[in-house]
């Protein structure tokens, strides 16, 4: 059922892969809530995550993006406006947004953290550059 809101059963972890954790911060000139709308909207997820077919801004409800011609899913584990969202993705990994306003601009805190094995932190690295890069540019940063 596609609108069904709750949780599914974990996968086994992976004995060799390793937390790894990835921090930035910005600041932008665009509000809060034009900021936020780049974590809480189909439109603002696509300018950095990929496109957004389906699309469910509520607590562990489903979403699927395209990541090139692969369909993958999301899912909002963390909402409170305006001060954080998280999110955990297929490709990225869970994704924390912290917000604040200084002097009439927005800082953003974002976290990327994901279990990856060896092999495969390079491509985990580039890939949460690539996302940072484009959050950067709808941010005007």
């Amino acid at each position: 059922m596609d609108s069904w809101v709750g949780f599914s059963p974990s996968p086994k972890s992976d004995p060799n892969a390793v937390i790894q954790v990835l921090d930035f911060e910005m600041d932008s000139a665009v509000s809060i809530q034009k900021s936020l709308a780049l974590y809480t909207t189909a439109d603002g997820l696509a300018c950095w995550l990929g496109e957004v077919s389906k699309f469910d801004f509520r607590l562990g409800a489903k979403m699927s993006y395209q990541d090139g011609e692969e369909s993958l899913g999301a899912t909002y584990i963390q909402i409170q406006i305006p001060k954080k969202v998280t999110l955990v993705t297929a490709t990225l990994g869970e994704v924390s947004f912290r917000l604040s306003d200084r002097k009439g601009e927005a800082h953003i805190s974002a976290s990327f953290r994901r279990a990856v094995r060896k092999d495969e932190v390079d491509e985990w690295i580039i890939a949460v550059n690539r996302a940072v890069e484009n959050l950067k540019a709808a941010l005007g940063v």
